[in-house]
């Protein structure tokens, strides 16, 4: 399995690959800003039969300042008007987007082979610095990113 940090401002697309992005490593607040980022996800060996699931944690912030969600594609059947196309667009055909964020319920995450997404929203984080380690495990072992 392959798993990346991603900036918030990242579209995870599936037909993407997640050598596609750029690791984030490191961001700075203010006092009381939401920390946002992505946690790129996808399966490096073919998923026969029904996804996968993997059992989600965060470490290094309290529990209660951690929301996550599930990042679902949305069919877009039009995702532009015909005569307002510009380069600003990520896409121009139809398709699925990356865009409604459901939060999740417990913490099993689905992996597939296609690209997806976890989003995860901090608050309340105290002044300094702060190490924080998301974790996927599996009954065969543990992966974490780099």
């Amino acid at each position: 399995m392959k798993i990346k940090i991603v900036s918030s401002l990242e579209k995870c697309f599936p037909d993407q690959n997640i050598c596609d992005f750029r690791t984030l490593e490191s961001a700075s607040l203010f006092k009381n800003e939401l920390f946002s980022f992505q946690l790129a996800i996808m399966s490096d060996v073919p998923v026969v039969g029904h996804a996968k699931y993997w059992t989600l944690s965060v470490e290094g912030v309290p529990a209660d300042s951690v929301r996550c969600f599930r990042v679902r594609n949305v069919a877009s059947a039009m995702p532009i008007y015909q005569n307002a196309a510009d380069d600003d667009y990520l896409r121009q055909s139809p398709g699925l987007f990356p865009d409604a964020l459901i939060p999740m319920p417990d913490a099993a995450v689905p992996v597939t082979a296609q690209l997806s997404a976890l989003w995860f929203d901090i608050t309340d984080l105290a002044p300094g610095d702060h190490e924080l380690t998301v974790r996927l495990s599996y009954p065969g072992g543990k992966y974490e990113p780099a």
